[in-house]
C-alpha cells in the first residue's frame, strides 16, 4: 500500500560498523510487526479512530517494563568483566536474514531502524538513537546449541530464516562492536522446542521454550553457558541477571531482577521483577551462581503513550512481578529425551559415529556424522552465500522480477510455479509443484510443463486445486497447498484444526492443555494414549487399545499408567508380583519392582534388563555404547566387543575371540581396533580402515575393503558406488562420462557435451550446462543448434524442440502439428495457424468495448465484460486499470492478488490472504472472509493467534487502553514478547 509520509532517514554516521559509502537502509516494517498479542488478564478496552500525524488522540497502555530504577546499562558501561564475557561470549541475536547488509563480509552492516523512529519515542527517552535490529534473544548453551524461547523460532522453515549474531552490543559510546562473517550463524536444526502457554482462570499456564542447533560448532572466542539442571524451584528473591536485545537494541545488562514467585507447585516458571522488554525474548535468566535458570518468556506492555507530548515512552512502575521464565529444565529434558549427545547438558559426551552432527563435530574431523557440504544440500553455509542461490537465495532475497511472497523464494516450502522468476526450491525433482495442475513440472523458465490434471476425486471447485489460495480440505482429495499451508488459511476445517494428510478430514493441531505427546494422538480414536500430561478421551470408549503402558496396566484418571493389582497376565507364582525384592521377568506381563532398577533382575542374563513386556532385553551398557547392549561385559560367553563406542570390559581378559577387527588386530582402550598405522589421508575413523567391516567410501582415501566385492559401501548414497580415490559416484555413470561424476543423474540439472547423455536431459533438453544459450543436447549427449529458418524469431532452441508448440515466432514451429502439446505464444484457447500465427477464440456476447478492442494486439482490454486474448500475451499494455493493477478473468485487481477476482472490492466481504489488501477491509464492519481470527492487516495478511486477545488494524488505527488489575499474585497485565513486542501506532517505514 502506498504511504503518505516518508519517514526520517538515519544519518550515514549514526551505526559505525555500517557500510560508511551508504546511509542506513530503512526497509517496509509491515514485514516485521504489525500488532502487540496480550495475554487477557485484565480488561481489555479497544477504541479505533482514523489515527495519524495530525495530533488525533493517542492511545494509552497502563503498565511498564522498567520496576523501579531503569536497571538497563549498555556492554561499555558495565564494570563487571564477568558480564562482560557473557555478552561477548554467550548471548546471540535473534535477526531476520533481510536486516543485516552482506556485503562486505569483514564489515557487516545493519539494514534496520532507530528505536526512536521505530517506537515513535519521545526525544527525551532512553536509547532513541540506537538501532533496533534483533527480534529475539538467544544464550548459547554448547558448542552448536542456543537457547531461546519456542514463539521465537516457530519452526524449522522461520529458523533456516534466522540468523544467529554474535557482537551486537556497543563496544564504546556511539560505537558499535565490528560484526563478520565469522560472527554470524545459521539454524542447522531446531533440536527442541515447545510454546503451549495457554490462559485458565485468568492466569498464564504452560512452557515456553526452544534449542538451535546451529550450522556450525562456534569459533573458539565463544563461550557456552553453564546451564542449572535441577528440577527444583529457586529460592525467593533470588537476585536474576538477564542480558539481551530488548525491543532489537544491541545487548543491555540488567542486574536488578530477582525473583518474587518461583511457583514452587506448578515449576514451569518462575516471576522476577527484570526491566525486559519485547525482543528480550529468549534471554537467558541467569541466577547468582552464573547458571542459566530460566528462558524469558511472557512480560508487560512496553510503552506508553504521552498524551501531551503526542509521543510514546517507556513507563515505569514500581518494585514489584512482572517478568515470567520457563525454568530450564524442560528444554533439557526433550533434548535429553531425544538421545542428543551433550555432556554439559545430558551428561552423554558426543562421539564420532554416534549418528549425531553435534558438539564441535564438523565434517573435517567426523564425516561418518556429518555431511560434507555441498551445492544443493538445502543447507546454507557461509560459504555458500555468494555461489549457491539454490541454498542461500533466502539470505537476500527474491529477484525483482519475483511476484509472489518473498517469503515463498527459496523457503524449502515447494516449487512455487509462475511467479515471475525461477525458484530454487524447483531445483529438487521431488519437492511439491505450486501453481500448476498435479503431474506438471516447473520449467526453468518458470512456467508448467506436462499434461498435469486435477484428481478425479476432487469435489470442489477446479480454481482452488494447488493454486496458492489456501489449504482446501474435505475437498475429495488431497490439496498440494495443505504442504506449505499456501494463502495462510484452512478452508472447510475449523479454528485449531488442520487437514489430514489425506485431505479427507480436518484434525486438531494443538490438544488440549498439559497434553505432552503428539497433538494427533488426542482424542482421534487411534487408542487410549497414556502417560501423556492428561488423560486421553479415546481412553473412556471401550476397545481402544492402551498406548504406553507396560503389559498388565490401565490408564489412570489422571492420564498416568497405573497397577490394579497382580495382571491378569501374570504367570508366575502371584505372591512375586510387586513384592518389592526382586524384578521377576519372563512371567508374562512386566513385574512392578521392575520400575526400582535397584533391585535385581531374575531369569535373565546378569547384564540384561526387563522392558516394559516382562521380557529379558538389553543390559545396562554405558549411554555412548553403540553395539547390542547385552555384548556389554557379557563375559566369556561373546568375548571382546571392539568399535562399540567405548571400551568392552571383557577385551580386559585376553580370552577368546575379539569381535569388529581383523584377525590378529587388538582392540585399544579406546574401544577402537589399533591398527597401527592408517594412511595419512583417511578421515574417517581408523577402526574403519582395512578392518573387513565394509567399504568405507568418502574417507579421502581407497579403503582397501572396497577391493572385497561382496563388503557393501559405507558413505555412499542409494544409487551411488565408490570409485577412483574413494569417491561416491552414481551405480550407473557411464564409463565415458568426462565431467564431474556427480553431475550426472544427480544434480536436476541438464549437463551436456560431458561424453554421454545425462537423464537429467530427458525432462528439459533445452540451454543445457556446457552449451551456448542457442543450443540444446543432441541424443548423444553433445551440443548442437537447431536448424531454425532464417524467419525465426523465437530463440532458436525452442525450434522443433518436442516440447511446446511454440506459436509468433515468425515461423511455423514443427511441434505445433502435435495438437497434444501445450502453446505459448497466444492466448489461452487460442491455436497456431499453419503460418505460424495464432487464432483467437470467437468474441464473447458479453464484449463491450466494440469488436475492434478484441484480440487486436492493441493492449490488453481490462473491464470489458469478458475476457480479451490481447492479455495472454504479457508484452500488451494494460488498460483500463490503475497502476500497479493487473487484469483477471477481464476484471482489474491488484499485481500479485491471488483470490477469485470477482470477490476484489465486491463490497460483500473483507477477502484476506488474496496477496493484496481488499478495499472492502476498509469498513470494519464487513465479515472476514479466510482468517480464522477475523483479524487482517494492512498487507492484507491474516493474522493468527491462539488463545490470546488481538490487537489489530480495524480499517483505520486501534488504540488500546488496558485497565491496571494485578493478578493474585501481583503480577501485572502480561504480554508475549514477541519479535520485539513493538507495538506500531502511528506509521510504517518504506525501503529508502
Amino acid at each position: 500500500m502506498a504511504r503518505s509520509e516518508s519517514p526520517r532517514v538515519p544519518t550515514r554516521d549514526r551505526f559505525k560498523n555500517t557500510d560508511p559509502c551508504q546511509p542506513l537502509r530503512i526497509f517496509d516494517m509491515a514485514r516485521r510487526i504489525d500488532l502487540l498479542v496480550l495475554l487477557l488478564l485484565s480488561t481489555l478496552l479497544v477504541s479505533c479512530s482514523d489515527g495519524g500525524e495530525d495530533g488525533s488522540e493517542l492511545s494509552t497502555l497502563e503498565g511498564a517494563a522498567i520496576f523501579g530504577a531503569d536497571d538497563r546499562l549498555d556492554y561499555y558501561d558495565v564494570t563487571d568483566e564477568r558480564l562482560r564475557a557473557i555478552t561477548r561470549e554467550s548471548i546471540v541475536a535473534l535477526v531476520s536474514a533481510d536486516s543485516l547488509i552482506l556485503d562486505d563480509p569483514d564489515h557487516i552492516g545493519l539494514n534496520t531502524y532507530t528505536l526512536g523512529e521505530g517506537q515513535y519515542l519521545c526525544t527525551k527517552e532512553r536509547f532513541y538513537d540506537q538501532p533496533a535490529l534483533a527480534f529475539c534473544s538467544g544464550t548459547l548453551i554448547d558448542d552448536d546449541l542456543v537457547l531461546s524461547a519456542g514463539h521465537c523460532v516457530v519452526d524449522f522453515e522461520a529458523c533456516r530464516k534466522t540468523l544467529f549474531v554474535f557482537d551486537y552490543y556497543y563496544e564504546s559510546e556511539d560505537q558499535l562492536a565490528t560484526i563478520s562473517k565469522s560472527d554470524i550463524y545459521q539454524c542447522k536444526d531446531l533440536v527442541a522446542r515447545t510454546n503451549n502457554v495457554y490462559i485458565s482462570d485468568m492466569e498464564p499456564q504452560g512452557v515456553d521454550y526452544s534449542i538451535v542447533q546451529l550450522d556450525r560448532p562456534v569459533s573458539s572466542d565463544r563461550k557456552p553457558m553453564p546451564v542449572r539442571r535441577a528440577k527444583t524451584a529457586l529460592p525467593v528473591s533470588e537476585p536474576i541477571t538477564v542480558i539481551g536485545f530488548g525491543s532489537g537494541l544491541p545487548a543491555k545488562i540488567e542486574t536488578g531482577g530477582k525473583v518474587y514467585d518461583p511457583r514452587p507447585a506448578e515449576l514451569d516458571r518462575f516471576i522476577t521483577s527484570s526491566d525486559v522488554f519485547g525482543g528480550n525474548s529468549g534471554s537467558g535468566a541467569i541466577d547468582s551462581s552464573g547458571q542459566v535458570a530460566g528462558v524469558v518468556v511472557l512480560g508487560i506492555n512496553d510503552y506508553v503513550g504521552n498524551q501531551q507530548l503526542q509521543c510514546y515512552e517507556a513507563a515505569v512502575y514500581p518494585e514489584g512481578p512482572g517478568v515470567e521464565s520457563t525454568y530450564v529444565f524442560h528444554a533439557l529434558d526433550e533434548l535429553c529425551g531425544s538421545g542428543w549427545p551433550s555432556h554439559p547438558l545430558c551428561g552423554v559426551p558426543a562421539v564420532c559415529s554416534d549418528g549425531f552432527c553435534s558438539g564441535t563435530e564438523t565434517p573435517a574431523n567426523c564425516p561418518t556424522d556429518c555431511p560434507a557440504i555441498t551445492c544443493g544440500d538445502t543447507r546454507c553455509d557461509p560459504s555458500e552465500w555468494a555461489n549457491c542461490p539454490r541454498d542461500c537465495g533466502w539470505l537476500a532475497g527474491p529477484p525483482a522480477e519475483w511476484t509472489c511472497d518473498v517469503t515463498l523464494y527459496s523457503a524449502l516450502d515447494g516449487c512455487d510455479c509462475g511467479c515471475g522468476a525461477h525458484d530454487p526450491d524447483c531445483d529438487d525433482p521431488t519437492a511439491t509443484v505450486f501453481g500448476c495442475l498435479t503431474g506438471d513440472t516447473c520449467s526453468e523458465t518458470d512456467t508448467c510443463m506436462g499434461n498435469g490434471a486435477i484428481p478425479a476425486g476432487w469435489t470442489c471447485a477446479a480454481d482452488h486445486y494447488a493454486m496458492k489460495d489456501g489449504c482446501n480440505c474435505k475437498c475429495g482429495a488431497y490439496d498440494p497447498d495443505c504442504d506449505s499451508q499456501a494463502g495462510g488459511h484452512q478452508s472447510g476445517c475449523s479454528w485449531g484444526q488442520s487437514c489430514s494428510e489425506d485431505g479427507m478430514v480436518c484434525v486438531y493441531d494443538l490438544a488440549a492443555p498439559g497434553w505432552t505427546c503428539s497433538p494427533y494422538t488426542y482424542a482421534v480414536g487411534d487408542g487410549c494414549d497414556c502417560n501423556c500430561g492428561i488423560r486421553d478421551p479415546d481412553c473412556d470408549s471401550s476397545g481402544q487399545v492402551t498406548i504406553g503402558c507396560s503389559v498388565g496396566q490401565t490408564c489412570g484418571d489422571d492420564g498416568a499408567c497405573a497397577w490394579n493389582g497382580v495382571p491378569a497376565q501374570w504367570t508366575c507364582e502371584a505372591a512375586l508380583w510387586g513384592d518389592g525384592e526382586h524384578c521377576d521377568c519372563g512371567c508374562g506381563a512386566a513385574d512392578k519392582d521392575c520400575e526400582n532398577s535397584d533391585l535385581p533382575v531374575l531369569n535373565c542374563a546378569a547384564n540384561q534388563r526387563c522392558d516394559g513386556a516382562g521380557l529379558c532385553d538389553g543390559s545396562r551398557a554405558p549411554g555412548n555404547w553403540t553395539c547390542e547392549p547385552s555384548f556389554y561385559n557379557g563375559g566369556d560367553r561373546d568375548g571382546c566387543d571392539c568399535g562399540c563406542g567405548t571400551y568392552d570390559p571383557d577385551c580386559a581378559a585376553h580370552t577368546g575371540r575379539t569381535f569388529g577387527c581383523p584377525s590378529g588386530i587388538s582392540c585399544g582402550l579406546d574401544g577402537a581396533c589399533d591398527y597401527g598405522v592408517v594412511p595419512a589421508a583417511w578421515t574417517c575413523a581408523a577402526a574403519t580402515y582395512g578392518s573387513d567391516d565394509g567399504c568405507d567410501c568418502g574417507c579421502g582415501t581407497w579403503d582397501p575393503d572396497c577391493d572385497l566385492d561382496d563388503l557393501q559401501a559405507r558413505g555412499c548414497d542409494d544409487g551411488l558406488r565408490c570409485a577412483g580415490e574413494g569417491l561416491c559416484v552414481p551405480a550407473d555413470l557411464p564409463a565415458t562420462w568426462t565431467c564431474d561424476p556427480m553431475t550426472y543423474r544427480l544434480d536436476a540439472v541438464c549437463d551436456c557435451d560431458c561424453g554421454a547423455w545425462d537423464p537429467n536431459c530427458d525432462a528439459w533438453p533445452l540451454q543445457p550446462n556446457g552449451c551456448a544459450d542457442t543450443q540444446r543436447c543432441a541424443p548423444d549427449g553433445t551440443c548442437m543448434t537447431p536448424d531454425a529458418p532464417a524467419v525465426w524469431t523465437c530463440n532458436v532452441v525452442f525450434y522443433e524442440d518436442g516440447l511446446v508448440c511454440d506459436c509468433n515466432c515468425g515461423a511455423f514451429d514443427p511441434d505445433c502439428a502435435n495438437t497434444a502439446l501445450n502453446i505459448t505464444g497466444c492466448a489461452e484457447g487460442s491455436t497456431c495457424s499453419p503460418a505460424g500465427l495464432c487464432v483467437a477464440i470467437p468474441m464473447p456476447e458479453s464484449w463491450t468495448c466494440g469488436a475492434a478492442k478484441y484480440a487486436a494486439g492493441d493492449g490488453c482490454d481490462c473491464l470489458c465484460g469478458g475476457y480479451d486474448p490481447d492479455c495472454g500475451d504479457p508484452a500488451q499494455e494494460v488498460v483500463g486499470c490503475d497502476s500497479g493493477q493487473t487484469c483477471q478473468g477481464g476484471l482489474c485487481v491488484p499485481d500479485g492478488y491471488l483470490c477469485a477476482p470477482a470477490a476484489y472490492n465486491a463490497g460483500d466481504a473483507c477477502n484476506c490472504g488474496c496477496g493484496a489488501y481488499d478495499p472492502d477491509c476498509d469498513d470494519p464492519s464487513t465479515p472476514v472472509v479466510g482468517c480464522h481470527s477475523n483479524v487482517c492487516d494492512g498487507a492484507g495478511r491474516c493474522v493468527e493467534v491462539t488463545g490470546m486477545e488481538l490487537v489489530g488494524s480495524g480499517g483505520g488505527e486501534c488504540n488500546v487502553v488496558v485497565s491496571q488489575a494485578p493478578r493474585s499474585n501481583g503480577t501485572l497485565l502480561v504480554s508475549l514478547l514477541l519479535f520485539g513486542g513493538l507495538l506500531w501506532r502511528r506509521r510504517k517505514f518504506v525501503r529508502s
